[in-house]
């Protein structure tokens, strides 16, 4: 396994803090991920222009291919966001490394990182050295997909489906040691034409759990390591458990943030997604989506009431992914009333 080698290789760079182009290949020469020249990547396809996003990270772009072929998402981590050219190499490292551990983790539940590059780009005439990743384009966001108008028909067991890959992957992440840290509808991608390809995107602000055999990454995280609750956890209720900020990613604040996006999958209709209910802006508040959607009725309530604990201000009572998992596992469809109700032998 890689991550051994990476963790040995890092421990080395991060103790004089060095961020460069040649950690940046090392590293991804131990992730087995190649370089790719950055004029080989065309910013448009057979529909038009790439589409771009601006985060708080990075800068992506969806919609790219490389040589004509392949369906690409291009990440860069530019001038912009970060003008010290010794972060814009320690964020592009720790996504490609924590990305790629995710990966070996939960390989069928998490998009790995195809390519990596570094370009020259050019802002106010500074020239700078900008690094780059790339991966695959699974077609759409969870969040576009339960938003956008309906015109196809999701049945209980496909809501059922989607639910169970979202807790399978978290599940296995979790048995690993990986905590994703941003879960959000924007942060997990499928095919339109086959949800069962959902898998999840953005470990940039992951961490992987210190224990016996399993060395530290070597990333130094001040935004949620600080001791106190910076911007990323402003608001009580956000996508970010109440406890994010005194420190960071854990199982529990995974599942705070999952909760939503479980209601969101199961209560959609028609209704529902045209009135367009997303992650961001005003409706980012993790409460406030939950308070839209009352006890519904085609979805039994200790079902129901299982999702509503993972919101507990109480971490330690939260659901873990595998136990809802198992609940969701043993689930079953009332024909006559198409509900999903707990299996026979299921605990709530």
């Amino acid at each position: 396994m890689f991550v051994g080698t990476c963790s040995a290789y890092y421990a080395t760079q991060t103790t004089s803090n060095v961020w460069d182009p040649k950690v940046l290949r090392g590293l991804a020469q131990t992730c087995n991920v190649g370089e790719v020249n950055h004029a080989q990547i065309t910013f448009e396809n057979q529909l038009g222009l790439a589409k771009i996003s601006n985060g708080g990270f990075a800068s992506t772009m969806v919609g790219c291919t490389l040589n004509g072929t392949l369906p690409l998402v291009y990440k860069e981590f530019g001038v912009r966001l970060w003008p010290r050219s010794k972060h814009r190499f320690s964020e592009c490292s720790r996504e490609l490394f924590m990305t790629t551990v995710a990966w070996q983790s939960a390989p069928q539940f998490v998009s790995p990182i195809m390519h990596f590059g570094i370009h020259e780009a050019f802002t106010d005439s500074v020239r700078s050295h900008t690094p780059f990743l790339v991966s695959m384009d699974h077609g759409t966001s969870l969040d576009s997909f339960l938003s956008r108008p309906v015109n196809f028909t999701l049945t209980m067991s496909d809501k059922r489906n989607l639910c169970l890959r979202l807790l399978g992957g978290l599940a296995a992440l979790h048995a690993a040691g990986v905590f994703h840290g941003d879960i959000r509808a924007a942060n997990v991608v499928l095919s339109p034409s086959r949800p069962d390809s959902l898998v999840y995107i953005d470990f940039g602000l992951s961490r992987r759990e210190p224990a016996d055999g399993r060395p530290e990454d070597g990333f130094r995280r001040h935004r949620w390591t600080s001791g106190t609750i910076g911007p990323i956890a402003a608001a009580p209720g956000s996508v970010y458990a109440p406890e994010y900020g005194r420190g960071g990613p854990t199982s529990a604040t995974d599942m705070w943030a999952l909760a939503p996006i479980l209601v969101r999958i199961l209560i959609r209709d028609a209704a529902d997604a045209l009135r367009g209910i997303n992650d961001d802006n005003t409706n980012r508040n993790v409460r406030d989506i939950l308070k839209k959607r009352r006890p519904y009725e085609f979805v039994g309530r200790a079902i129901w009431q299982r999702i509503m604990d993972c919101t507990l201000n109480d971490p330690t009572k939260r659901p873990s992914a595998r136990s809802l998992l198992r609940l969701f596992k043993a689930s079953t469809i009332d024909p006559r009333k198409q509900q999903l109700i707990m299996g026979k032998g299921t605990s709530s």
